[in-house]
């Protein structure tokens, strides 16, 4: 018998099943990114002793309107390569490098204080000055996992 794709879309009936939730039209972004800003978050405040359950509308909102903060930011970040680069390809290579560098703290410091000032707040970079070797290495741990995963 000849298998067509609308039979192999079928669930198999030897396979376990195990209820999966799909959700295909963009709202998965925002789970993540909110259910992200409380891991963050309990990790900052040491409570973190394994995954937190994910709240499904909580998340939705918390993520929803993270990423409304963040857009201005995201903006000056954009502005801010492709004028470099327009100066010199080679100076907007160095700022967009710096930038990878720089971005995640003060993205940890965005889902901390929840603000979209917190995301322009420069000073907290003297916290890794101190400490530079071991950011360097966090972020790129931090980069292969995600590539990874």
């Amino acid at each position: 018998m000849r298998k067509t794709l609308k039979n192999s879309l079928q669930p198999d009936p030897n396979q376990p099943h195990h209820k999966t939730v799909r959700c295909n039209d963009g709202r998965a972004i925002y789970y993540n990114w909110g259910y992200v800003v409380r891991l963050v978050n309990e990790f900052i405040e040491g409570r973190y002793e394994g995954l937190i359950k994910l709240n499904v509308i909580e998340d939705l909102k918390l993520g929803v309107i993270m990423f409304l903060k963040y857009i201005p930011f995201f903006i000056v970040c954009v502005i801010v390569v492709i004028a470099a680069t327009s100066v010199n390809a080679t100076f907007g290579g160095i700022i967009y490098l710096f930038a990878l560098f720089v971005i995640p703290i003060l993205i940890v410091n965005f889902f901390k204080k929840q603000t979209i000032q917190s995301l322009f707040e420069f000073n907290i970079l003297k916290n890794v000055t101190g400490n530079l070797g071991d950011y360097v290495v966090a972020i790129l741990k931090q980069w292969a996992l995600s590539m990874s995963f």
